[in-house]
């Protein structure tokens, strides 16, 4: 699955998910989000909320 399909296919519910773990720097059970997840996670808020996609670099 590529980025674009990942956000084609987030509800609301997941991106919420999402932004409150990044915002609060862990998951709903308590576990701390890795950097990477971080990363990964605000990134795809960020593209959410912007109601873009990214397009491949050639």
């Amino acid at each position: 699955m590529d980025i674009e399909q990942i956000i084609d296919s987030m509800t609301p519910e997941v991106y919420q998910r999402l932004a409150t773990a990044v915002e609060l720097g862990k998951w709903p059970d308590g576990v701390a989000l890795t950097p990477e997840q971080k990363e990964n996670s605000l990134q795809l808020v960020m593209l959410w909320q912007a109601g873009i996609t990214p397009t491949p670099s050639t």
